[in-house]
């Protein structure tokens, strides 16, 4: 049988061994790295004020060195649930923010002749943020994912 090495002088063969070991080593401490890397669901609830955000939007950024790009979801009826697939990296450190609208009482005019031959307004209301923005923009709420955090669910009671 005709090995891989045959017909190479004896410090060749060597060499090439030494660099097919290397490169074994390499793709195997890759497949380590990544399962430190495990994607955890992440779940919650989310009140201002005391009352339950209706209509929101919460985002999680990484910092402090945590890999992957940022993830979030939709905030309903006080409730958020991101899966695991979209989720977050077990023991990473993210940044929160948190964002919602409501109806600020205001409306403004929409003129829709170029839609309606009959000229037809329309009011519509004007939304705004009320999260203050120490919970969005100027956030300083971290959390680091752990499996146990992430069973219990995070809950977030702004004020």
């Amino acid at each position: 049988m005709i090995g891989l090495f045959d017909g190479l002088r004896a410090g060749t063969a060597t060499r090439w061994a030494v660099v097919w070991l290397a490169v074994a080593g390499a793709l195997l401490a890759g497949c380590g790295r990544r399962s430190k890397l495990r994607r955890l669901p992440v779940s919650g609830s989310v009140t201002f004020a005391g009352q339950p955000v209706d209509d929101g939007l919460i985002e999680f950024i990484p910092v402090d060195s945590t890999p992957g790009p940022s993830f979030g979801g939709a905030v309903k009826a006080g409730r958020y649930d991101v899966p695991a697939a979209q989720g977050g990296h077990e023991g990473g450190t993210y940044r929160v923010q948190i964002t919602a609208s409501r109806a600020s009482g205001k409306t403004f005019t929409v003129n829709t002749q170029v839609f309606t031959p009959d000229g037809t307004k329309m009011e519509v209301p004007v939304m705004e943020n009320f999260i203050p923005t120490k919970y969005n923009v100027a956030s300083t709420l971290r959390v680091t994912l752990t499996p146990e955090a992430s069973a219990a669910g995070i809950d977030f009671a702004l004020e």
